[in-house]
């Protein structure tokens, strides 16, 4: 499914604010490097991943630190009170730049999470959590780790048909429980994160801040048996996701700069799902090659792991409220989950 937007017809749809969780807005998180993190397992688990004792704690921390990441965030709260560190930092940062923005008068809140409560919703929970008491509807949804970027689509969507005129988007997720700690191969992958974004009707064409959407799923040829549910959380075939990666994310970005009649050289930014350092260096490398042309910045995060569908949006709110992304500026974001999907969108803050 593609989708040019129509800058000229209203009404249009504007990013009022976004917002994102730290680490230092509680002590409820844990940043934990991977050294860490391979202290703390059972003495079975560590043994297993030095193999016996033929490799080195420092060897194994180097390479998961070049292949994965350095650094991973553990939430010990609920999934909402996650969430809501992420909207408090929305008002806050919005208060500080002169926005007085209020949730009162929200139509809906949508909910993005593949580690939330299922009923009731991570939706229903934000509205009891931020004190909305209107009458805004409230649903979740859930996509692997396109989940965030389809809650978007569905906020853009309501606002444009004017169903709506201003939606809460709250993406979430505890995603260091989607496996056995004890799973080594996976569990030191995971980190915990979430992101906030608040949508708006405006009619004035300049306010608009999407350029295109882009999203399709694969769970045919036999790509759906490669995931499966476990006992905690799931599994899923790395090589086969990260194969996924790098042949149908590269050709869907390229369709979708095609498509939409934008020239790569255009893009200034490139905010994507963070599964691994290996999988976006990869992709980044595989993109560069295939697009001619293709400027622009690819941003990682070293400090928060594979926060599922939070990812994107977490870092994309880090580097807006930072100076890095500033207004205008082309932005592109991709997620893609479990080798079955993909969501990208075209973007700018005004």
């Amino acid at each position: 499914m593609f989708r040019k937007v129509d800058k000229t017809r209203p009404p249009f749809c504007k990013i009022s604010a976004i917002g994102h969780s730290e680490p230092s807005d509680s002590e409820l998180f844990q940043v934990l490097s991977q050294e860490e993190f391979i202290l703390m397992l059972p003495d079975e688990v560590r043994k297993e991943i030095l193999k016996g004792g033929e490799l080195q704690l420092s060897e194994v921390v180097s390479s998961w630190n070049e292949m994965i990441t350095e650094r991973r965030t553990f939430f010990k709260g609920e999934v909402w009170e996650l969430g809501n560190y992420s909207v408090k930092r929305m008002l806050e940062t919005s208060k500080s730049k002169g926005l007085e923005i209020s949730l009162d008068d929200v139509d809906a809140i949508i909910g993005a999470t593949n580690t939330g409560p299922i009923y009731p919703s991570l939706a229903d929970h934000m509205k009891n959590e931020i004190g909305v008491r209107n009458n805004a509807m409230c649903f979740d949804v859930t996509e692997a780790c396109t989940s965030g970027s389809v809650a978007m689509l569905n906020a853009y969507s309501l606002i444009k048909s004017g169903v709506c005129e201003k939606i809460l988007v709250v993406c979430s997720e505890k995603a260091t429980t989607l496996t056995d700690i004890n799973d080594w191969k996976s569990s030191n992958l995971f980190g915990d994160a979430s992101f906030s974004v608040l949508l708006e009707k405006s009619e004035n064409p300049e306010d608009e801040s999407f350029e295109f959407f882009n999203f399709n799923s694969y769970p045919f040829d036999g790509n759906i048996k490669y995931i499966r549910r476990a006992e905690k959380g799931f599994v899923q075939d790395g090589r086969k996701v990260h194969l996924f990666v790098v042949k149908t994310v590269v050709e869907e970005v390229a369709r979708s700069l095609q498509l939409a009649e934008i020239s790569p050289d255009v893009i200034k930014h490139f905010v994507f799902h963070q599964p691994s350092l290996k999988t976006t260096s990869s992709l980044e490398t595989y993109l560069r090659l295939n697009i001619e042309g293709l400027g622009g910045q690819f941003h990682y995060s070293s400090d928060v792991g594979n926060a599922s569908s939070a990812s994107f949006g977490n870092l994309l709110s880090k580097l807006y409220h930072n100076g890095t992304i500033k207004n205008g500026e082309f932005v592109l974001t991709c997620t893609f989950g479990a080798g079955l999907s993909i969501g990208i969108i075209g973007l700018r803050f005004n």
